[in-house]
């Protein structure tokens, strides 16, 4: 029992060192700062940092650090996921290229916009920012603001269920809960 508590306290000690050597978060107020990924500054650079996690012991196991291509001096993180400097938009440690820099930002939601596109973080293997087909960046909306489910989403030209243009008539379309959807020609579940 004695050779446990020694050894996981060794563990511990260690993981609290290893953190001393993350760097100092760019913003704690950040979403995930807390979840173990979020950006921070080291010496002279900007990294993004991933920590892995085994929840059911509750310790942090791994931490991954990737250098961002930004100016340090100017970088502050937008979200979790986004940074921007004097030149360029950051999803992770990536430049975010065809956005409009000048009217880029995220909002509550955690979706990227710019005059021209809603955009969302790809998180499967290929990355980098997907635009959201047909959404209006200025009108674009949950249909349910307060409920947590991402299910149905309006802007003033379609409905979109997963994100996804749900063929319906628009005109007729209402959504009287997150399961149940009717326009004049059917009923959606």
């Amino acid at each position: 029992m004695k050779n446990l508590f020694c050894f996981l306290l060794t563990i511990a000690a260690a993981l609290s060192l290893s953190s001393c050597l993350d760097g100092i978060p760019v913003d704690k107020r950040t979403e995930s700062y807390h979840d173990g990924y979020y950006y921070n500054y080291f010496k002279t650079e900007v990294n993004y940092v991933y920590k892995s996690f085994m929840p059911w012991v509750g310790i942090r196991t791994r931490t991954y650090k990737s250098e961002v291509p930004a100016d340090v001096k100017t970088f502050e993180a937008l979200a979790p996921v986004y940074g921007r400097d004097k030149n360029h938009i950051f999803l992770r440690e990536s430049i975010v290229g065809n956005v409009d820099y000048a009217t880029f930002y995220i909002d509550p939601r955690g979706f990227a916009r710019d005059k021209d596109h809603v955009y969302r973080a790809r998180l499967d293997s290929l990355g980098g920012l997907g635009i959201l087909p047909h959404a209006d960046p200025v009108t674009f909306r949950k249909v349910f603001e307060e409920d947590e489910s991402d299910k149905w989403w309006v802007d003033e030209n379609y409905y979109f269920r997963n994100l996804k243009v749900f063929d319906c008539d628009y005109a007729s379309m209402r959504v009287p809960s997150d399961d149940l959807a009717f326009d004049k020609d059917s009923i959606y579940q």
